[in-house]
């Protein structure tokens, strides 16, 4: 149903009714704009140069390659639940190598439910889950670990936060 939804389809409108075929261009489509606007991202940041800029890569969707790009640009690497589904091996190994004062977990709800509430919809207190999917990953203690993404979020977002 996402995909119907970011190509502007209402339920039970085009994707159902054109079947496979339009489910596959769908598809195709939506994989295009993720491409689009992962390049286009770069591009953008890549003629400002760290420090002066600073931000958050929202609901970090690339794999370990990507990384120290993000972080060379000045950005802090932020996880959704889809860091904890089971095929999300590339996005976990990513998630190892971004430095702990640039590490963000966020919910992105109500969208991107973490595995173990999947079928739900998402809330603020199930970044839990994906707190400690991060944590076990990185070797972390939870508690430790949230305590970094919060001192990380408020040192990132300043006077916004908290």
């Amino acid at each position: 149903m996402w995909r119907r939804r970011a190509a502007g389809c209402r339920r039970g409108g085009p994707a159902r009714e054109g079947g496979d075929d339009a489910r596959r261009i769908i598809d195709a489509v939506n994989d295009r704009l993720a491409r689009d606007a992962r390049t286009t991202g770069r591009e953008a940041t890549a003629s400002h140069a760290a420090p002066r800029v600073r931000g958050q890569l929202h609901c970090y969707s690339e794999g370990p390659d990507e990384v120290a790009g993000w972080l060379a640009r000045g950005f802090h690497l932020s996880f959704s639940g889809t860091v904890t589904y089971p095929g999300s091996d590339a996005l976990r190994a990513a998630a190892r190598l971004v430095p702990a004062d640039r590490l963000l977990a966020e919910t992105d709800a109500p969208y991107l439910t973490p595995q173990a509430v999947r079928g739900k919809r998402n809330e603020p207190a199930f970044v839990a889950h994906t707190v400690a999917v991060l944590a076990a990953e990185r070797g972390a203690e939870g508690d430790a670990l949230a305590a970094q993404l919060a001192a990380n979020a408020a040192s990132l977002f300043g006077s916004r936060w908290g």
